[in-house]
């Protein structure tokens, strides 16, 4: 058998195998492997009930990738999670926008003062601004150096009423500002600064009853502190200083008052008996304000034809020192920031006190209780003339202008908080 004939012999052999040369035809030794995979003629495995299922893909949610990494999202749901993002933001910034809006309507309508309009000079004239060493007082007290008045300040601690002196002298290139020693809370204290007052002063044609208090603080008397600081010691020296005021008409007083006196209301069977706790604290400041109206209106009729002219000024809710000076330290850090957002500046709080000083043409007002610089009506009990009068005579009483008020009655009082004690450390005075 030739090579050729072997080699076609070989090819037709089942397996492959091929004859070696010059011998028969044999199997080979090694069979080919089958490949892999069912053979084209066995039958295909029984198909499953029910849709086909896909083999996962590498690319659904979830599944790593080739190199293995964090999973790909789908473009759909990026697009979602943008669109959320986008509309969150959205949405603090409109928040944002409603509360800048709310916050610009309050303060433009509520917090923000109405400007003292009034452009007069007091080249000549003498103002006396009790508690002028800071708060309202020291803006008020700058505002009418600026109009050229030779202005005293009226303040309780040396210290601080020299430094706002010079301060004020300062800013407003007007040397004419002085301090003078003055203790509300002491009778003594109120005479003396009306006989130095008087004696070194030949004009008065503003005195303003500017400074006062909330608190009792640590301080511990046989009286009613907040009324003696608020009312009785400007009484008393409205009274020294009255004749003065008449001789240099016309002239005006300015009586700080406040909104709430709304809420005050006098007993005047106790009016004198020392206050303790808080809760008393904020009642004694209301009786004091509903004080201060009632004197300015009973003032004002008493002063009818002298040209002295009387009025009685709410300054606003302001961010001064009255009632966040006894507040505790961790307290006023937090309310410090608020009181600075809601609360009209000191400066702001001037304006409607200086309307009552500055302002011409509302001489037929005197009397009357004035806010954002125009009259306002107050509640009957701030307008009742009986109660204005019996207020007049029990102040007489207190400050020591009668025989019987030599020595106040109801200093004999004891004290609800225990036996009366000297006080240890006043509290200071705006």
């Amino acid at each position: 058998m030739t090579r050729t004939q072997a080699a076609r012999r070989a090819r037709l052999l089942p397996g492959g195998g091929t004859a070696a040369p010059g011998l028969g035809a044999a199997p080979s030794s090694f069979p080919k492997p089958q490949q892999a995979g069912p053979s084209p003629t066995a039958p295909a495995p029984p198909r499953p009930h029910g849709p086909a299922v896909a083999p996962r893909s590498t690319s659904e949610p979830g599944a790593p990738g080739p190199d293995g990494t964090e999973p790909r999202r789908p473009a759909a749901m990026a697009g979602v999670g943008a669109e959320l993002g986008e509309g969150l933001g959205e949405g603090l910034l409109l928040g944002a926008g409603l509360l800048l809006g709310a916050y610009v309507l309050l303060y433009y309508n509520f917090i923000q003062a109405a400007p003292c309009a009034s452009a007069g000079g007091l080249q000549g004239k003498t103002a006396v601004v009790t508690g002028g060493n800071s708060g309202i007082g020291k803006m008020t007290a700058l505002e009418l150096a600026r109009r050229g008045a030779r202005v005293v300040l009226a303040c309780r601690s040396r210290g601080r009423g020299e430094a706002a002196a010079y301060d004020i002298r300062k800013e407003s290139g007007n040397n004419e500002v002085i301090f003078m020693m003055l203790d509300l809370s002491n009778l003594a204290s109120v005479r003396s600064f009306a006989t130095a007052f008087l004696s070194s002063e030949p004009r008065l044609d503003l005195l303003i009853h500017n400074a006062g208090i909330s608190s009792c603080g640590k301080a511990k008397e046989n009286f009613n502190l907040i009324l003696r600081v608020n009312h009785v010691g400007p009484f008393l020296l409205t009274h020294l200083l009255l004749p003065r005021l008449k001789a240099n008409a016309p002239s005006r007083v300015v009586v700080m008052a406040s909104a709430a006196h709304s809420r005050g209301h006098l007993d005047f069977s106790c009016l004198d008996r020392p206050v303790c706790g808080w809760q008393q604290e904020l009642r004694a400041y209301a009786d004091s304000k509903l004080a201060n109206v009632l004197f300015t209106r009973e003032l004002a009729t008493r002063l009818e034809g002298t040209g002295v002219t009387c009025y009685a000024a709410h300054p606003g809710p302001v961010n001064s020192e009255l009632f966040l000076r006894h507040v505790p330290a961790w307290l006023h850090l937090l309310l410090s920031p608020l009181a600075w957002l809601v609360l009209r500046t000191p400066r702001g709080g001037a304006q409607t006190p200086l309307y009552c000083a500055l302002q011409e043409g509302i001489e037929l007002l005197s009397g009357r209780y004035f806010a954002n610089c125009h009259v306002e009506e107050v509640p009957a009990s701030a307008r009742d003339d009986r109660a204005a009068r019996r207020l007049w005579e029990a102040s007489e009483k207190l400050a020591g202008l009668t025989k019987e008020g030599t020595q106040s009655p109801s200093s004999q009082l004891e004290s609800p908080c225990g036996p009366s004690v000297q006080s240890f450390q006043k509290p200071s005075t705006l």
